[in-house]
């Protein structure tokens, strides 16, 4: 019975290889690029709205007395080096926000951006699993809204908990809990956005494997910029050099979100 199961284990680790090197392959096939493209443009509108929302939900159920440490180390985590000091500027802009202000004309446009990047979000896992059925609106902006609602709980409900209970010993636990938030928060959108039942395992799967590659690539482009793309930027930018950091670095995050989905399908696939 161990032989069998060790078996086991070496026959799904060469599957994930091989499915890895397919997943790169399909890159040009199923149009990724472009799709990861397209997502960056949106995500360029809507992620002031979205983190905005997300802080406001949060903290409708529960105080946040250090909202800027704990946007911080969400920043540190998802963020590289090299493109921190953008996250100086979201918070300025978060906090002179004032939700009375907005109404609620204001959130709900807020509502509404988020829910739109959600439906190309949507579009395009659907395009790379080959779906082209379409199921009811109202369902699919049913389960935006609580995407919405829930994901927000998923990220800081952790890092507030863990940094209110464990100090500055929090940092020393921070990736690997927001590692584990991340593989959670992705399993969940590679199970819901594609329009047909996809498995846990399969979800899991490209969920661990992008989480995985998202820190990999998140390390080698700190390095890459710091040395090589950084100081060319500097000289054409000047003090905003950051920002084409940050877009590039979107572009390869949506990438390596769509590879996650990518891997997904291939898994469920061919079990």
């Amino acid at each position: 019975m161990k032989k069998i199961n060790k078996q086991s284990i070496i026959q799904s680790f060469f599957k994930i290889i091989v499915i890895l090197f397919e997943s790169f392959a399909d890159i040009y096939k199923k149009d990724i690029l472009r799709h990861a493209a397209v997502l960056s443009f949106q995500t360029l509108f809507s992620l002031i709205p979205l983190i905005y929302l997300s802080i406001y939900i949060v903290s409708f159920f529960f105080e946040l007395p250090n909202q800027r440490t704990i946007f911080m180390l969400l920043s540190k985590y998802f963020i590289p080096d090299v493109a921190q000091k953008l996250t100086y500027y979201i918070f300025l802009i978060l906090s002179k926000i004032d939700i009375h202000s907005l109404g609620i004309s204001g959130m709900s446009f807020l509502i509404l951006i988020t829910v739109f990047m959600g439906l190309s979000l949507e579009r395009s896992v659907n395009a790379i699993w080959r779906i082209e059925k379409e199921s009811s609106s109202k369902r699919r902006i049913l389960y935006h809204i609580l995407g919405i609602g829930i994901t927000p709980f998923i990220i800081f409900i952790p890092i507030y908990y863990g940094y209110r209970w464990l100090g500055s010993t929090f940092n020393i636990l921070n990736k690997p809990i927001m590692f584990f938030s991340l593989c959670l928060i992705l399993s969940l959108m590679y199970m819901v956005l594609p329009r047909t039942k996809v498995r846990f395992v399969s979800a899991i799967i490209g969920a661990i494997i992008s989480s995985a590659l998202y820190e990999i690539t998140k390390i080698g482009f700190s390095y890459y910029f710091r040395l090589i793309t950084g100081p060319l930027y500097y000289k054409i930018y000047g003090a905003i050099y950051f920002i084409p950091a940050c877009i590039v670095w979107l572009y390869l995050s949506w990438i390596i979100f769509l590879l996650g989905s990518n891997i997904s399908y291939k898994w469920q696939m061919e079990r």
